[in-house]
């Protein structure tokens, strides 16, 4: 927290405060505070994230953020709004050229939205769509499986 917090007012400093570099220390602040159920403290960090990134021009810089608000969502029982997150981050990262590392995470929380919608039909049609091999980051053409 104390890192974030630093580039986050070194930032301010500099009048990069909309620059997209500072949204790894906003994003980082933001998903701290949520994992820590710290809702208040978690949604400006967020806000600035959010204003701050394009998923158009940037899906890899917009995914983590999209997985913060989620899991900030999550945090404060609003589990429509964690769903719509998850189902956005999932969608972004099929705009991806490699897997990324938040998609199994993602991927666990959206499906636990799902359950606390009472939808566990849909949670368990996710799952199975979600086994194939196909497209999975630990696939034998994963640079992911190559290491060790």
């Amino acid at each position: 927290m104390e890192f974030g917090t630093q580039a986050a007012e070194l930032a301010r400093r500099h009048g990069w405060t909309d620059d997209p570099a500072a949204v790894l220390a906003y994003m980082t602040l933001a998903d701290t505070l949520a994992w820590q159920v710290r809702p208040a403290e978690a949604e400006p960090w967020l806000q600035r994230a959010e204003r701050t990134v394009r998923a158009e021009a940037d899906p890899a810089a917009a995914l983590p953020v999209r997985h913060a608000r989620g899991v900030l969502d999550l945090a404060c029982g609003r589990y429509a709004e964690a769903l719509a997150a998850f189902r956005a981050t999932d969608q972004l990262a099929s705009r991806l050229a490699a897997p990324h590392m938040l998609i199994p995470a993602a991927r666990a929380l959206l499906v636990y939205a799902l359950v606390r919608l009472g939808q566990a039909e849909a949670a368990g049609q996710y799952l199975a769509r979600s086994a194939r091999p196909a497209g999975n980051a630990w696939s034998s053409g994963s640079p992911m499986r190559r290491c060790g």
